[in-house]
Parts: C-alpha cells; structure tokens; sequence
C-alpha cells in the first residue's frame, strides 16, 4: 500500500492506493478529537463501498469536506481558515 500524508497542525489528509482492492484511498483525521485514529475520521472513501481507479474523485470529495480550492496566487492557513497572500 503507498499513500501521501498532507498533515497540518489539526488535520491529517491521506490518500493512497491499495494494491489487494485494486482502488485509490482517501481520508481524514481530526487531531483535535480525543481517541483512536478510527474515531477521529471525518471522512473515508475508497475501502469496499466503491472502487477507484483514479484519485480525481477522491480530490473533489476531501476538497468538498475542507471547502472551495483557493486562488490561484494565494495560501490558505487551514487551521485558522484564513486565506492570504
């Protein structure tokens, strides 16, 4: 199995793919939240509901969970919500 881990200082974004399932990964931990990995999920796609060929929808999914993509041109602090330049 190889994944990306895009981590911040409250969220922890993973995508991957899973050679057994044939399928791309996805999902994301709120760090904030007391517990096991498991029970900080906020969002998982990509293990048995559905099979996915490419990471494009996965994408488009996590960008829908964390809000619009920003600006070209810009930075977007995502733990203070703040955009700037």
């Amino acid at each position: 199995m190889s994944r990306c881990v895009l981590d911040s200082k409250n969220f922890e974004v993973v995508i991957g793919w899973d050679p057994p399932l044939g399928t791309f990964f996805a999902y994301v931990l709120d760090k904030r939240i007391d517990g096991e990995d498991f029970e900080k999920q906020v969002f998982w796609k990509g293990a048995g509901e559905r099979i996915y060929r490419q990471p494009d929808e996965l994408i488009e999914a996590i960008q829908a969970v964390r809000g619009p993509p920003r600006p070209r041109g810009t930075s977007q602090r995502v733990d203070e919500g703040q955009t700037y330049k």
